[in-house]
């Protein structure tokens, strides 16, 4: 005579279709089941669940292949080809429904289980100080003079814009802050706008912002409204701040991620009048990196430098000198 024993972790809902196809056919089996803390206690070669036949004397693995067995020998996997297929599409469509539908519409049905995880340590704020201070200070709109002094004139000097900052272009604080992409000019109302959204939208008991620009110093004049030409230079009407590629504008560091000051951040550097980008000390690393590992795996050897210092095609004639010293960069 056969005997079954069914042996299953408890609680566990895919041995149900093994208990029905046995229970339909009227066969008496032991239904065996132990928590899984017990597991290695019965374990003895066996892998997951089993079904053991006695007059075998071998065990079956794996939940399919215990429902698909145990189905071909009471005649309940069809008796051609095509009900076989059928049967299989059933017994895999529960499989699916249990596996991963379940886990989308009902994940209380779940059971957690416990487990080693591994997070990453919090980041270390001891060696950061907030200044007395921590917030943008107010920039005056016109430079202070000596009374005996007149405001002096000056000429566009777009030179001031032109070429990449080489000064300040890093992060005092190595945190986070706003850098220009190209250049560009700064008046009182762009400095007064980014004071204010900045001290309103930050936290100042774990936050600090520092200017990274000077206050408006250069004069530019107009013409008075309805004066022809010539007569002189026009009266200095407001005084702007160059900015140069590369300039960093703010800085903003203390107790905080990039993730807490990037959405102001971003909200600033969008309203500014030249390109402009909220970014992190770590970021601005890594795109350096990048930089240099794409100049030295590039292989052609016709680089624009190597371009122009070799004239090729007599691009002296009509390229700017702008482009004879940063080639192509900075336009």
């Amino acid at each position: 005579m056969v005997h079954y024993k069914l042996i299953y972790f408890n609680l566990t809902g895919r041995a149900e279709l093994a208990r029905l196809i046995l229970q339909h056919q009227e066969i008496v089996f032991d239904d065996f089941r132990f928590e899984r803390e017990d597991w290695p206690k019965y374990k003895a070669g066996k892998k997951f669940e089993t079904i053991t036949i006695s007059s075998v004397l071998n065990f079956i693995c794996v939940s399919y292949m215990i429902l698909t067995g145990t189905c071909r020998q009471h005649g309940l996997a069809g008796q051609n080809d095509w009900e076989q297929s059928q049967a299989d599409m059933y017994i895999d469509c529960i499989n699916d429904l249990m596996g991963g539908f379940l886990r989308q519409w009902c994940p209380r049905m779940v059971i957690q289980t416990a487990g080693m995880k591994n997070y990453t340590p919090p980041i270390d704020y001891s060696g950061i100080q907030l200044p007395e201070k921590p917030k943008l200070t107010y920039m005056d709109k016109v430079p202070t003079y000596a009374s005996n002094l007149k405001p002096p004139k000056m000429a566009k000097r777009l030179t001031l814009m032109r070429g990449p900052e080489l000064i300040h272009n890093e992060f005092i604080h190595k945190q986070y802050g706003i850098v220009a992409l190209c250049g560009g000019r700064l008046n009182s109302g762009h400095i007064e706008m980014i004071r204010m959204t900045i001290n309103r939208k930050m936290d100042a008991t774990k936050m600090f912002a520092v200017w990274r620009v000077d206050p408006p110093w250069q004069p530019l004049t107009r013409k008075g409204q309805g004066k022809r030409m010539g007569g002189g230079k026009g009266a200095i009407d407001h005084y702007v701040t160059p900015i140069k590629a590369g300039r960093v504008i703010v800085e903003v560091g203390g107790k905080c991620e990039f993730v807490q000051v990037f959405r102001f951040l971003n909200e600033v550097a969008h309203i500014l009048p030249f390109k402009a980008k909220a970014t992190s000390y770590e970021l601005m690393e890594a795109e350096k990196m990048k930089e240099k590992e794409l100049a030295a795996s590039n292989v052609n050897p016709y680089t624009p430098e190597y371009v122009i210092k070799n004239n090729m095609g007599g691009c002296h004639d009509w390229i700017s000198p702008y482009d004879k010293k940063w080639f192509f960069k900075y336009v």
